[in-house]
């Protein structure tokens, strides 16, 4: 790999609908107690939490999306179209809600890709992600999206059939309910790897080390959370689609990953009060 510049990442995350459970909340927080500058995009700001280094907007601001698309796509596939607008527009790292941080996040010659899989599996995850401006993968799937001009390629095939023999109108949107994640991880590791931008994706231990099945260790008392981070983790994903939901409703228990971080917070912001 040639000379790698790194720059802090400043973090964009976006949540549609009113309210934010706890871990969202420390989400956020994590990400300013790690030094870092904080955007939240949402479709009713006036709804989320005025919180210290957060600066809420609306959703709008960086994507003038279609109300049509919004009311019909499925959420997840809609926000990988505005995840995709909020990088090119804003040059923000985007993070998922569920995602906190426990060092500084870098981007690496203006790139946080992380894999979602071992060293030689060619395929990232969505839920980190920022590509410089100059990108040409970015490009051409920003410009993709507005013109709703895809040949869905990089589905598998039965899915792309079914797409291909909608009418062209309603591709976009029905594409999105054959599969949710239409607009999402493979269509942009498909990009990535067609321009030979891939050699900067980062090892999963980087932000998503734990298996998704194992989320339950993030509550464990006892830390066994730690045995899969490394040297190089600098945040977990905390995978919220597979929490119990004993542990949105107690909490966290002390001796926890989850309650360390808390504890950092708490730490944090108590030095801001003092300063």
């Amino acid at each position: 790999m040639d000379t790698v510049t790194k720059t802090r990442a400043r973090i964009g995350t976006a949540w549609i609908g009113r309210d934010l459970s706890w871990l969202e909340v420390l989400m956020l927080e994590s990400f300013v107690a790690t030094g870092h500058e904080v955007t939240l995009f949402s479709d009713q700001p006036a709804a989320m939490p005025k919180l210290d280094g957060v600066t809420v907007t609306h959703m709008r601001d960086v994507f003038d999306y279609d109300e049509n698309e919004r009311k019909h796509m499925p959420p997840a596939a809609f926000v990988d179209l505005f995840r995709l607008n909020m990088i090119a527009r804003t040059g923000l790292t985007w993070v998922d809600t569920d995602v906190v941080s426990t060092k500084p996040l870098e981007l690496w010659n203006g790139y946080l890709m992380v894999r979602d899989g071992e060293i030689d599996y060619d395929h990232i995850t969505n839920a980190f992600l920022c590509l410089p401006a100059t990108s040409p993968a970015l490009i051409q799937m920003v410009e993709e999206v507005a013109s709703k001009d895809l040949d869905y390629g990089w589905m598998r095939h039965r899915m792309r059939r079914q797409i291909l023999e909608l009418p062209k109108k309603d591709r976009f949107i029905g594409a999105s309910k054959i599969s949710r994640q239409a607009y999402g991880p493979s269509y942009v590791t498909s990009r990535l790897v067609a321009h030979d931008e891939f050699a900067m994706a980062r090892p999963k231990e980087t932000l998503d080390a734990v298996p998704w099945d194992l989320t339950d260790l993030f509550f464990d008392p006892k830390g066994g959370c730690y045995n899969w981070f490394t040297d190089d983790t600098v945040g977990a994903h905390i995978a919220l689609s597979q929490l119990r939901k004993r542990h949105i409703n107690k909490g966290p228990q002390p001796g926890s990953f989850l309650h360390g971080v808390q504890e950092k917070v708490q730490a944090f912001r108590q030095a801001q009060a003092k300063a």
